[in-house]
């Protein structure tokens, strides 16, 4: 019986632990836009430690990322940003600045610079559901790649 009871008892354990996991996965994964407003002011000097950091071909994100700051947009790319407007501004420094404006009240605009070399990527996990218009508001974001593809920042603002 008592060895009944520990098997039991393991069995638990495992359940909660993997419960545990399951969640704290979803919390990190999942783009969101609880920082959303922030600003990347710091993308140069994040570029120079990029190369400790993920690959972005190797990374989750690169499945369902849409490049926005090449001179043209994809027919995906354009679906990919329902419920923003792109603006682009180019710096003095070299440095270009997107502006993605909300065009839905529920979202905050998103401002993304980049340096010379680096990449914009638009994340859009379920691109099915801006057909029509958005109405999954939590799973667009942008990342940042440099020119050796290592993710600089994201999903979202730095």
């Amino acid at each position: 019986m008592n060895n009944e009871k520990r098997g039991m008892s393991r069995a638990l354990v495992a359940v909660i632990i993997i419960a545990i996991v399951v969640v704290i996965a979803i919390v990190i994964y999942s783009p969101g836009k609880s920082n959303a407003n922030a600003v990347n002011t710091n993308s140069q000097n994040q570029s120079s430690q990029s190369n400790q950091g993920t690959l972005f071909a190797d990374s989750q994100y690169a499945n369902y990322a849409y490049l926005i700051s090449g001179d043209t947009l994809s027919s995906d790319a354009q679906t990919a940003l329902t419920g923003f407007d792109l603006k682009k501004t180019d710096n003095a420094d070299g440095s270009t600045t997107y502006d993605l404006v909300a065009t839905n009240p529920e979202y905050q605009t998103q401002e993304y610079t980049i340096q010379p070399g680096q990449s914009l990527y638009f994340l859009e996990g379920s691109l099915g559901d801006d057909s029509g218009g958005e109405h999954m508001l939590g799973d667009d974001a942008a990342i940042i790649v440099d020119s050796n593809g290592y993710i600089v920042s994201g999903p979202g603002p730095a």
